[in-house]
């Protein structure tokens, strides 16, 4: 099927699909709708099942929700998407040669700009059925905190969620920077607003999940622990089947990932207006990685064992600590002996680990007072916009008090731990008791520190816009450059993270000893060995991202451009 027809029928489904908005828009596109869905996939190999049925939300984040008309037991089938039909990289094609060359961008700032393009179809693909679709998204989009006013962003000043809509924002003006001339930066983040509210991240094909939104399925609200869409590579179609029996009337709700409460706000979930439902959901924290003598180890270790890099806070305990107390290990405490013992599930004995769990407790304390502190802050504006029922004064009030109150327990259980861990101190030697007394009083002394301290360490499991770790442009001389070094750059942030210390040390060190399509040439061999033809291991190269100085980079440079294309040669060979 050529690509421009596969676009328009693109354009199609997206128009039968609703989700956006109060329950009005389903008055607009009525029930047949689903029907017209449901014959297209069918007649594309697809299924949607018609035990499902549209149903109102009662929220403001979704105008419909996916509810069970009759009785479906656990594991059914309901969905069925050929991803050629899904927006994901490889339908967010049609017009990329008009923006590619402006700027590197990712690939899921590629599909915001291309949905943007989708929402403003009748100007930029004429008169087709994507105009509908982007007259529903421009109209009703999801109340993501990316839409908000100045004013009322200020409310949001100091916490979680101020922070990311800012980064979030800046991401878009970056975005509207590569193409101009064909979007409005309004349009953008109407767009960012639908994708952030409705993506999933899967594995399709590639060594890491990626974005996608697949029509029907991204109808349901998401929640974790429901559902769970599933790629099937060997026929290109993801199916979602039910997790667990639904009675007629239930809702459906789809798994995408951890969601804490500044997840919900930045997607206008109305979720996080609710007390008891944000606290179980919590907040996370991401783990200290900081650039010490063993962080790249550390690194690596979150990365094989498939770890979070956050903690995630709730009103009643604390998940996955034994990520933090990896990232808070020093380096006397990193020996085999207490990774395995991590690694394996096994509790740290305090007398093999006890440097470890004073400081994993120590960071606890000082970043939750912290940021406790700056959620019961009350920005100006914010009470009388309450008293005066604004909504989204309503939804930052009780942001912000949640955030409180999950920050002061868990401030709280680690203040209790410290205690724990000076009693047992007293019976061990003097210097041990002394080393645990000293650290806690500092801790005490300093568990209010201004936010800045802690703003520069916000991130979240979605990861939406930017790796954990992202190779910057260098400053050029030489503006004929330019344009490579943006290619070298791309391929590193979006194929080879793992090696972005390197290359950065690389670019850094460029002379006239060598030539900048070299380096590419190194970034192209080893994307493609990573990639999904080669599917090569490249761990035992970690070691390059240690190298500093121009000597040591030159030199290895030398020697590891001919070792990765030879690998690459010999990959291509293998049957």
């Amino acid at each position: 099927m050529p690509r421009a027809v596969a676009v328009i029928l693109l354009g199609q489904i997206f128009t039968l699909v609703s989700g956006h908005g109060p329950a009005k828009s389903w008055k607009t596109l009525g029930t047949p709708g689903w029907k017209t869905l449901r014959r297209f996939l069918r007649q594309r190999g697809g299924v949607w099942s018609s035990a499902l049925e549209s149903g109102p939300s009662e929220g403001q984040s979704r105008g419909s929700t996916c509810v069970a008309r009759r009785a479906i037991p656990s594991g059914e089938l309901l969905f069925e998407i050929p991803i050629d039909v899904a927006l994901w990289r490889g339908t967010a094609t049609v017009g990329r040669s008009s923006w590619q060359h402006f700027s590197a961008l990712t690939q899921t700032e590629e599909l915001i700009l291309f949905l943007a393009m989708l929402m403003k179809s009748n100007r930029q693909l004429g008169d087709s059925p994507l105009a509908t679709y982007a007259a529903l998204l421009t109209q009703e989009p999801p109340p993501s905190s990316v839409l908000w006013d100045l004013e009322e962003l200020g409310w949001l000043s100091g916490t979680e969620a101020g922070t990311m809509t800012e980064h979030f924002l800046r991401r878009l003006a970056r975005i509207h920077a590569a193409a101009p001339l064909l979007v409005e930066y309004s349009d953008l983040k109407v767009a960012f607003a639908q994708y952030y509210a409705r993506h999933l991240k899967l594995p399709l094909g590639a060594e890491q999940a990626e974005p996608i939104m697949l029509p029907g399925i991204d109808s349901c609200r998401h929640r974790e622990g429901s559902a769970k869409a599933v790629f099937l590579p060997e026929r290109r179609v993801v199916q979602l089947r039910s997790s667990t029996p639904l009675k007629p009337g239930d809702e459906l709700f789809v798994d995408a990932g951890v969601e804490d409460t500044t997840d919900l706000l930045l997607k206008g979930d109305e979720r996080v207006d609710l007390k008891g439902f944000a606290l179980r959901a919590g907040e996370l924290l991401a783990v200290p990685l900081a650039e010490n003598g063993n962080h790249q180890q550390k690194r690596l270790l979150l990365q094989q064992l498939a770890w979070p890099r956050e903690v995630r806070l709730r009103s009643d305990e604390v998940e996955d600590l034994q990520s933090l107390r990896l990232a808070s290990m020093p380096d006397e405490e990193f020996t085999a002996w207490s990774v395995g013992a991590l690694v394996g599930g096994a509790p740290l004995a305090v007398s093999r680990a006890f440097r470890t769990e004073l400081r994993a407790s120590k960071w606890l304390f000082t970043m939750c007072g912290a940021r406790e502190e700056a959620a019961r802050w009350t920005p100006d504006g914010l009470e009388q916009a309450v008293s005066n029922q604004a909504s989204r004064a309503r939804i930052a009030s009780r942001y912000r008090q949640t955030l409180a109150e999950v920050y002061q327990k868990c401030r709280s259980r680690a203040g209790q731990k410290l205690e724990k861990l000076q009693s047992w101190a007293m019976k061990q030697h003097s210097w041990v008791f002394d080393y645990i007394r000293e650290a806690v009083q500092n801790t005490q002394k300093q568990s209010a520190v201004p936010p800045e301290a802690w703003q520069a360490q916000v991130a979240h499991v979605t990861q939406l816009v930017a790796a954990p770790m992202k190779l910057s442009l260098p400053t050029l001389q030489d503006k004929s450059q330019i344009y490579e070094v943006e290619t070298i750059v791309a391929l590193v942030n979006s194929k080879v993270q793992d090696f972005i210390p390197y290359f950065e040390q690389l670019l850094q060190a460029s002379s006239s000893n060598f030539h900048l399509d070299r380096v590419t040439r190194l970034a192209l061999a080893m994307a493609r060995l990573k990639g999904v033809a080669c599917g090569a291991d490249l761990t035992d190269f970690q070691w390059i991202n240690q190298l500093r100085g121009k000597k040591d980079v030159l030199g290895t440079f030398k020697y590891l451009l001919p070792e990765m294309e030879k690998l690459h040669k010999e990959f291509q060979r293998q049957p």
